[in-house]
């Protein structure tokens, strides 16, 4: 999945493991910065928000061999990843995180683009 597929997309998390910083039905946003050609990696912001309340926030970088974006946040390393879904099925990403106190996993699915940017 290239960083533009994460990137500009409304996302939604369908599932969360109990003390994830995320949590089922909050919005999730990747922002993006494209590193010079010469000059990788890009940066990635990512952001959960709840009822427009931004909860939680961290940047990583995106890794443009795996297609994932990783970082670390609160002491732990993590991972964002495409996850493989039957067709016909929206997009889904994967957050795993191993250590921290954000510790746990999310799954959020891909519910199309932010408003007026069609």
């Amino acid at each position: 999945m290239a960083l533009g597929d994460y990137v500009d997309r409304r996302w939604k998390v369908i599932q969360a493991e109990i003390g994830s910083a995320c949590e089922e039905k909050d919005d999730v946003a990747f922002l993006g910065q494209l590193s010079p050609p010469d000059n990788p990696p890009d940066k990635v912001t990512t952001r959960c928000t709840r009822a427009n309340e931004n909860i939680v926030s961290f940047d990583g970088q995106y890794d443009a061999n795996t297609n994932t974006i990783n970082g670390v946040t609160d002491g732990g390393q993590y991972e964002i990843r495409m996850v493989e879904v039957k067709s016909g099925q929206k997009p889904q990403v994967k957050f795993t995180q191993q250590g921290g106190s954000f510790a746990g996993s999310w799954t959020a699915e891909d519910n199309g683009s932010w408003s007026g940017d069609v």
